[in-house]
């Protein structure tokens, strides 16, 4: 849609597409319907004409996510039910992605952590993500392993003043890497110290770059408000 409106593509000319899950019959919820046989896909299919506002909506909420300073996002997030709940929510979630004003973890490094802490003095990463990834455990966004793996790189790499885990290896497939928690980790799981003095901060929420090599950084802090920070 960002596309279109570089190209002065009219909202009129553009339809979507969605493809529908079943919760009836013996299948469990969520799973797609089970076409009959040679049936088209085309039949799980609902083809829906956007209106303007549900065009507008949606390139805010582009811009929201595009824009390098998070207020726009949340704004969005306060304004409450839009044009498309479902990009609201995904809007939503961002904010847990930002490191805690406490203990200067994301939601998903506390994921990560609280696996490594649960399973022994060493466990198979596999099973870190495994944990981090099961729905009952986790009620934010939605992420691929390889980002989950990503993270325990990250917490576990030496070049960190404190690093959170130790890994028998890095940068090895999934599969050979061993992850245990250090102290720092379960100090900072516990919020009896902030990751963020020792180890400092680098990542990118949408275009949002947080790096505390810049003087300051934005915090989540625990009434959910997202506030800008240089002293930690």
């Amino acid at each position: 849609m960002a596309i279109c409106r570089l190209l002065n593509i009219s909202y009129q000319r553009i339809s979507l597409r969605c493809y529908y899950l079943s919760d009836e019959g013996n299948e469990e919820p969520g799973f797609i319907v089970r076409p009959v046989e040679n049936a088209p896909l085309q039949q799980f299919c609902i083809s829906k004409a956007l209106t303007e506002p549900e065009w507008g909506y949606r390139l805010q909420c582009w811009d929201a996510y595009t824009c390098s300073t998070p207020e726009k996002l949340l704004n969005i997030i306060a304004s409450g039910a839009g044009a498309c709940p479902v990009m609201l929510s995904a809007l939503k979630v961002l904010k847990n992605r930002f490191p805690a004003y406490c203990s200067g973890l994301t939601i998903w490094d506390e994921q990560v952590l609280k696996a490594a802490s649960l399973y022994g003095p060493e466990i198979k990463a596999a099973r870190v993500i495994g944990y981090a990834l099961y729905p009952a455990r986790n009620g934010v966004d939605l992420v691929t392993d390889s980002y989950i793996y990503d993270r325990i790189l990250k917490l576990g790499c030496n070049s960190l003043e404190a690093p959170l885990l130790k890994l028998n290896v890095e940068n090895i497939p999934v599969n050979f890497c061993t992850v245990a928690i250090t102290e720092a980790g379960t100090a900072a799981l516990r919020e009896e110290c902030n990751t963020i003095n020792m180890n400092g901060f680098s990542d990118w929420i949408g275009g949002i770059e947080l790096n505390t090599a810049s003087g300051g950084i934005w915090l989540r802090h625990s009434d959910g408000s997202i506030q800008y920070t240089q002293n930690i």
